[in-house]
């Protein structure tokens, strides 16, 4: 990993992760804080369970079906997922959403990296 004067491979990334965690936990903090004046017990009753739920099952999905499905259906799915969690969801547009991103994704990550992720998983006959 290294140190400050003389940095590793690992050095950023773990610094980064901190960061983040610690932001995270910021946000976390500040987000179950009780205003001054109000009952100090948490109203589970009242948080959004279903889109918490489906943008969780997104990511899950995602990490799961990357290899098996490759990037564009386990990248469509988690982004089809993630706009079905919105109270304004369209069919329409979380299709778009998703074929957009499957295509941008496509563009920075295969082709402008060169990474060597399948775009179509070996469940799909790819790869």
């Amino acid at each position: 990993m290294g140190r400050a004067i003389r940095m590793g491979p690992g050095y950023f990334p773990m610094i980064l992760a901190g960061l983040l965690a610690l932001l995270g936990l910021i946000v976390l903090i500040s987000g179950l804080a009780v205003p001054a004046g109000e009952s100090h017990a948490i109203n589970f009753a009242g948080w959004p369970w279903r889109s918490l739920a489906l943008v969780t099952l997104a990511v899950v999905i995602f990490g799961l079906g990357i290899r098996p499905l490759g990037l564009g259906p386990s990248m469509g799915l988690a982004v089809f997922l993630s706009a079905l969690a919105s109270r304004k969801f369209n069919l329409l547009t979380g299709l778009a959403s998703a074929l957009i991103m499957v295509a941008f994704s496509w563009a920075v990550f295969i082709k402008g990296l060169g990474l060597p992720l399948p775009l179509l998983g070996p469940w799909l006959g790819g790869y």
